[in-house]
């Protein structure tokens, strides 16, 4: 799912083509969960590079990647913004809240600190090294973002807060 390819379909009046995309992830999403499931992780995981069938591409980088993973829930947003209707979230909730599930379960509780991290991922320049990486600032903003906005689909659903 490439945000850069599609979120311009989001941003200018052009909603229809924006969910073609979001189409092919209720296609992938069986994929992308067991993908999360064969890492140790809750959710659906949705990689960077794929086949068309949703199908885990080889890559030295890919499985450290997480910069991607808030996109889904982006880009239903700017879907739910164009038509904030409840049609759209019954449509989408399901992913928004799978795609956070995982969200939540790859962040590690910091003990001496008191708060979750971000650990264990390669960030989007994909230069550092994985095992020294922590909180990456634009991965920390950016699952800032897409945690309150899933919370914010829970409570348009009349959902509970998780």
């Amino acid at each position: 799912m490439s945000w850069g390819d599609r979120v311009q379909f989001g941003l200018w009046n052009r909603p229809e083509m924006l969910e073609r995309t979001l189409g092919w992830c209720n296609i992938a999403e069986k994929k992308k969960k067991k993908i999360a499931q064969r890492q140790k992780f809750d959710g659906v995981r949705w990689m960077k590079m794929t086949d068309p069938s949703g199908t885990e591409a080889p890559s030295k980088v890919g499985s450290f990647l997480i910069w991607q993973q808030p996109h889904l829930i982006y880009l239903a947003e700017l879907l739910y913004r164009a038509d904030p209707t409840k049609e759209v979230l019954e449509k989408y909730n399901r992913l928004v809240q799978e795609t956070a599930e995982f969200m939540y379960s790859f962040a590690t509780y910091d003990e001496l600190e008191g708060r979750y991290i971000l650990k264990g991922a390669i960030p989007a320049q994909e230069t550092l090294r994985a095992a020294e990486t922590v909180n990456p600032p634009f991965e920390l903003s950016y699952w800032h973002f897409a945690m309150q906005t899933a919370q914010q689909w829970r409570e348009r659903m009349g959902q509970q807060r998780s």
